[in-house]
């Protein structure tokens, strides 16, 4: 099975599958084909992290082919140039060693069966001959261009004519047709050194960088030992830091201290992970002393263990019933809506219900006169008239108001 959010890339990698390769083929395959489709998601130029199971052993692996910053990156440097709290979301500063080249080649050097020309085969077509550009990605390349790649050197060969192509729009790079083939005829030693390195070292120095080609020579992909938990019976890995699985394995251990099957998420709730599990890691993040230690204890268990304060879990009670007012206003005003109707019936069954026992108070009144025995239904209703004009009033006035004075009101009569 192969599952993106493009069709292309899923195609590329059914067609790697198809011609005799397995997962790692696949994969890099497919990211090769996101980077082209949908260049506004990472790519050769970012990073990538790998999980990968081997059958025939067993063994879960996993590849961090995250890229370091540059060596004369310093905090000194950063301090004197007056980012010494934090950087510009867009700074050259913010750029590290591109490290997906490396962890595409070594993926498939340890894992793979295919050669990295017929896996990059896919994506250089699609850059070359171009493919339609999706909706959603179409959306996202125009915010990039508007944000970044208007100011960025370089930055408008992502688009046509100074604009991002419209979806559905025939989109070609040469450019990374270009790289791509070069990566697929040398390996990574083609992208870390020689015209590629060079290029990238230029580029971010020209932006105000400090990367220069050393940093790319000396980059290396690490192979490190997953870590792990278990969920419902369910063992579930992921890479170590610095990649964020960590995270994901901490929300697991305290999401299974709470009975999922007990709460009603309903409709426009707010997700359960967004209530539950931002509180608690934030909590769980108070404990830790440092990543380095945190790493350094995950190297010697692998595993992450499931207990879980009985006090911190008690704090996180009151997130299991997220509050109403969190619900999405189109959930809430149908919600209101429905409660202000079953109140209007609940309104006119008194109503009707007081009108019949107005009709057995006058026949309380008559069996008096004619000394006929007592009715007890009714026989202590008195002031009939003032118990019954206010539901009626407000029955009306439900009725007339339109749906943002029902918000308001109905706090106001049924809560």
């Amino acid at each position: 099975m192969v599952a993106t959010s493009q069709p292309l890339a899923v195609a590329a990698g059914l067609a790697v599958l198809a011609a005799g390769g397995n997962a790692a083929d696949a994969a890099v395959a497919t990211a090769a084909a996101l980077n082209v489709t949908e260049p506004t998601s990472t790519g050769i130029g970012g990073d990538c992290f790998a999980l990968y199971y081997e059958a025939a052993t067993g063994c879960v692996t996993a590849l961090n082919g995250s890229g370091r910053a540059p060596a004369a990156l310093t905090l000194d440097r950063l301090a004197r140039e007056g980012f010494g709290a934090e950087l510009p979301p867009f700074h050259a500063h913010t750029v590290t060693v591109p490290g997906a080249c490396a962890g595409w080649c070594d993926l498939v050097e340890r894992h793979g069966r295919l050669a990295m020309s017929r896996i990059l085969a896919p994506a250089i077509r699609l850059a070359v001959e171009g493919f339609p550009v999706a909706p959603i990605t179409a959306h996202f390349w125009e915010r990039g261009v508007e944000r970044q790649l208007c100011n960025a050197l370089g930055g408008l060969e992502l688009t046509i004519d100074g604009r991002a192509p419209r979806a559905g729009e025939i989109f070609r790079n040469p450019g990374l047709a270009r790289t791509l083939q070069i990566v697929a005829e040398g390996g990574k030693a083609a992208f870390y050194q020689g015209e590629i390195a060079r290029d990238i070292a230029v580029a971010v120095r020209a932006s105000g960088g400090v990367l220069d080609e050393q940093d790319l020579a000396e980059h290396r992909s690490t192979w490190e030992a997953p870590i792990s938990t278990t969920y419902r019976g369910i063992r579930l890995w992921e890479c170590p830091p610095n990649g964020q699985g960590l995270t994901a394995l901490l929300a697991l251990n305290i999401l299974e201290a709470f009975d999922l099957r007990g709460l009603d998420p309903g409709e426009g709730e707010r997700p359960l992970h967004r209530e539950l599990c931002p509180k608690a890691l934030r909590m769980r993040r108070g404990d830790m002393v440092g990543v380095g230690a945190l790493t350094d204890a995950l190297k010697e268990r692998h595993c992450i263990t499931a207990s879980f304060d009985e006090k911190q879990r008690a704090s996180l009670a009151d997130v299991q019933t997220p509050p109403l007012r969190r619900k999405r206003l189109g959930s809430l005003i149908g919600e209101r809506i429905e409660r202000v109707k079953a109140h209007q019936r609940h309104l006119a069954e008194r109503i009707d219900a007081s009108d019949q026992r107005r009709v057995d108070h006058s026949r309380i009144q008559q069996a008096r006169g004619r000394g006929e025995g007592l009715c007890a239904r009714g026989a202590r209703r008195r002031d009939h008239k003032r118990r019954t004009a206010r539901p009626r009033k407000l029955a009306k006035n439900v009725e007339n108001r339109s749906v943002g004075m029902v918000l308001e009101n109905v706090v106001i009569v049924w809560e």
